[in-house]
């Protein structure tokens, strides 16, 4: 749910060792088929905030990153 390259611009230096973890960490992602991976990436498929599995807010928070949230998802409501 937050996309690749973000995570990596925020791990950088002596960070980037965690860096395979995090990205493949179960909490950054929900399994989609092509289509509609694709319909996500290019923002035809649109998501509510509020159907994130909880474990993406929680992943987000700890690295710092529900600002990445806000920004493709919205305010937390």
């Amino acid at each position: 749910m937050i996309p690749k390259q973000r995570i990596k611009r925020q791990f950088t230096g002596e960070r980037k060792d965690l860096l395979d973890e995090v990205i493949w960490h179960p909490s950054c992602w929900v399994p989609a088929c092509r289509k509609h991976h694709g319909d996500f990436d290019n923002h035809v498929f649109r998501i509510p905030r509020s159907a994130l599995p909880q474990g993406v807010e929680i992943f987000a928070e700890a690295l710092g990153m529900a600002w990445s949230l806000e920004a493709d998802f919205g305010v937390r409501a």
